[in-house]
C-alpha cells in the first residue's frame, strides 16, 4: 500500500508541474485535476474473519470514521474489540474506505485520508 501512495505522490507531482509550466488550456487543466482526483478516491477494503467463516453483511456492532492524513501515512487507530463485544466474540472486523471516505480524500488532495472501522460481534 506505501508504494501506491508513493507512486500516487509522484504522480501528481509530475502532472501539477506539468499543468503549470506548460501552457495547457483550462480545459485540459481542469480535466486533468478531475482525474487525478478520481484517481484518489477509490475504495478499499480489509476483512479479517478470526474464525474464517463467509463474510457478514448484516449490519455491524460497532461503525466509526476513523481520521488519517497524508494519504493515511500518518495516523494510527486502535479499536479495544474485546470492549466493544463486551463477552461475546468478535466474529469479523474490517477496515474500510468508503466512497464518501474516498471523496473526502480527493477533495483534500490526500491530505485528510479517512477510513470507516467495523466491527461484528455475535
Amino acid at each position: 500500500m506505501k508504494w501506491l501512495i508513493i507512486f500516487n505522490l509522484l504522480n501528481i507531482c509530475v502532472i501539477f508541474t506539468f499543468l503549470f509550466f506548460n501552457g495547457i488550456s483550462m480545459i485540459k487543466r481542469s480535466a486533468l485535476i478531475g482525474l487525478i482526483a478520481l484517481s484518489l478516491s477509490a475504495c478499499s477494503t480489509v476483512t479479517i474473519k478470526p474464525h474464517g467463516q463467509d463474510k457478514i453483511s448484516d449490519e455491524p456492532t460497532y461503525q466509526e470514521s476513523q481520521a488519517f492524513f497524508l494519504f493515511g501515512i500518518i495516523g494510527e487507530k486502535h479499536i479495544n474489540v474485546t470492549e466493544i463485544c463486551n463477552e461475546k466474540d468478535p466474529v469479523q472486523m474490517q477496515s474500510q474506505q468508503t466512497f464518501v471516505d474516498g471523496l473526502l480524500s480527493a477533495f483534500t488532495f490526500g491530505i485528510y485520508t479517512p477510513h470507516t472501522a467495523k466491527v461484528w460481534c455475535k
